[in-house]
């Protein structure tokens, strides 16, 4: 059942997720020009690198001139008035082919003079890289490419440990057949391995590059300003990001029932209330990113997705204000899980596609799974909610619970806008176990039942339940509370004698009989009608899309049928198994536990009990 209610809502939740991804990546654009105004220059702190290149015989013909071309361009990007590179090539052992130097010259024909070997001797060769960076000034890192698996892995790995010990970071760019998860214990994190394809190398070299350089919670350029700069220019570009999402997410809700998209107050406290999500959320998660210098990487990808969980959190209870009855837990828990599960695909893309478009794509992802789950949560775990239909293929839905939803044609005062009709014309609540529907230009109040319909100027208003509505007792428990028939309910001065209410036990005096497709419940009262909308398969050539029609048998009223006014037979299924087809013109007889089969479509006949 709950798959149902999600299938069924399925547009709402495409409709939050659109908006939510639409918002958050206008707002990174913003974000964009915010970081490039307040990037400073970078520390001037020099870097040692190895690079430490497989030459095997699994490297012959193409593999050995890509990776001897991607070298010569590391090079050419390295600033060598302040960083030290080296060269050491391994095979059957290791050679150095330049120590480490800051002349060019020297750094190019040392990885001209690689030539292909026979093995992988790959902890030979982290030995030599080692030792080239002893002593080495500034942070030490060894670029390990590598296309096999080496002869002893057991060395290998003992060998990486001695880098780890002197201080010195392994990064590896794998390709061909180089077992990715052995190298994640190489260097000790599977974040610092960086899979290429033939043709990719450049690629998968610049991005370790960037890791190399990256102490940024959303770049990989290093800003060069102390941690309480950083914190704030983060945390203003978190801020704008909420904004963008939250605004589009009170829109979304706004234009969802025919409202205009956000109201003056409605920008005030979505905007302040995303602001403050925003940048909580976003300078903790660099503070805590600046904080952890020594930490594994994978840690500090863990404080990253944190931080955006923490984003997603405040903004999941910021927006429940918006959605009715939307409850606060269940708004955090899908702004949190969306937060998460979209960080998680901005640091892949930032990874893949570099800072800036990775940073726009990622925050289209983050915006998405933010706005998807936050939808997600209200349709799925909702126990009751109403369906208004504007027109054929044109439906939306909202949930009940103790806040109040009304329909009217005051777009600020109603919660559903319908134009031509009262400021406000109906108004439902859930509550104590039923569901009432008061209709405002009367005054009168009604306990309604699922699948009761109501005109609202040119719309349909239907209610349905997932399930009977929970009422709690008084000792703390809860009882299963059918929603009672239709019936009107005045307010009475004072108590008044009466006959005693129903007890567990009691006979029913009355019974209804209902029409479940998929998560929908119809009810079956005389004169009901069915449109095509409601029972998808069936079509009709009548203006009105009356598809099916409560009638009553002609040789006994109390009897009631369902007749056939689309254009193809149904079958019906009686309770003993019994198959007939009605064609259309002809009635099947409604009875508990008849299957009814509109071609791909099917409904059952249920029967619910309650008193009068």
């Amino acid at each position: 059942m709950l798959f149902e209610r999600i299938a069924d809502s399925y547009r709402k939740v495409i409709w939050f997720a659109g908006f939510g991804a639409l918002g958050c990546t206008l707002a990174a654009i913003v974000g964009e020009a915010w970081l490039a105004l307040t990037r400073t220059s970078p520390p001037l702190e020099p870097v040692s690198i190895c690079l430490l290149l497989d030459t095997s015989g699994s490297m012959s013909g193409g593999e050995l001139e890509e990776m001897k071309q991607v070298a010569r361009d590391f090079v050419g990007r390295q600033d060598l008035s302040l960083n030290y590179l080296s060269v050491v090539g391994f095979d059957n052992w290791a050679r150095r082919f330049s120590s480490l130097s800051q002349d060019s010259g020297v750094l190019l024909n040392a990885i001209d003079g690689l030539e292909i070997g026979v093995s992988t001797n790959m902890s030979d060769g982290l030995r030599e890289a080692r030792a080239t960076l002893t002593d080495a000034p500034g942070d030490r890192y060894i670029l390990l490419f590598t296309d096999g698996v080496p002869n002893s892995p057991h060395d290998t790995l003992r060998e990486s440990e001695r880098c780890r010990e002197q201080g010195t970071q392994v990064l590896a760019v794998a390709t061909g057949t180089a077992d990715v998860f052995y190298l994640a214990q190489v260097t000790s994190d599977p974040l610092l391995v960086f899979p290429a394809q033939v043709g990719q190398f450049e690629q998968a070299f610049q991005n370790a590059e960037q890791a190399i350089l990256s102490r940024q919670l959303v770049e990989s350029d290093p800003s060069g300003a102390g941690t309480a700069f950083g914190v704030m220019r983060i945390g203003a570009w978190t801020l704008l990001l909420a904004v963008g999402v939250g605004l589009s997410l009170v829109a979304a809700q706004n234009l969802y029932f025919r409202r205009a998209a956000l109201s003056r107050t409605d920008a005030i406290r979505g905007t302040l209330g995303s602001a403050a999500a925003g940048f909580i959320a976003g300078a903790a998660g660099q503070w805590l990113f600046s904080s952890t210098t020594d930490a594994p990487t994978a840690l500090v990808v863990l404080g990253r997705i944190a931080g955006w969980a923490l984003v997603g959190l405040l903004l999941g209870l910021g927006v429940s204000r918006f959605v009715p009855n939307l409850r606060p837990t269940r708004g955090l828990v899908g702004g949190v899980v969306g937060g998460g599960v979209g960080a998680i695909g901005f640091l892949l893309l930032g990874l893949l596609l570099g800072d800036v478009v990775g940073r726009l794509i990622g925050a289209a992802i983050i915006g998405f799974c933010i706005g998807a789950m936050i939808a997600l949560m209200d349709v799925a775990f909702r126990e009751a909610w109403l369906e208004v239909e504007y027109g054929p293929g044109e439906e939306r839905t909202v949930s009940l619970g103790r806040r109040p939803v009304t329909v009217g044609g005051d777009a600020s005062e109603a919660t559903v806008y319908v134009s031509g009709v009262l400021p406000v014309a109906l108004r439902y609540i859930l509550e104590g176990g039923k569901i009432y529907c008061q209709d405002v230009a009367s005054g009168q109040q009604y306990v309604i039942s699922p699948g009761d319909t109501r005109a609202v100027g040119k719309a349909t208003v239907r209610l349905q339940v997932a399930a009977p509505v929970q009422k709690k007792r008084s000792a703390g428990g809860s009882s299963p509370v059918s929603p009672e028939p239709q019936q009107k309910t005045t307010p009475s001065p004072s108590p008044s004698p009466g006959p005693p209410a129903p007890t567990a036990g009691t006979p029913p005096r009355s019974t209804t009989l209902y029409l479940r497709i998929r998560s929908k419940q119809f009810e079956m009262k005389l004169g009901a009608k069915l449109r095509a909308v409601e029972i998808p398969g069936l079509e009709t050539n009548s203006s009105d899309q009356v598809v099916a029609e409560v009638v009553a048998n002609p040789n006994d009223p109390s009897v009631l049928g369902l007749k056939n006014h689309s254009n193809r037979a149904w079958e019906a299924v009686n309770s003993e198994g019994k198959s007939s087809q009605v064609d259309p013109g002809r009635s099947a007889r409604l009875a508990e536990g008849t299957k009814l089969r509109f071609g791909l479509t099917e409904g059952v006949v249920s029967l619910l009990q309650s008193a009068n």
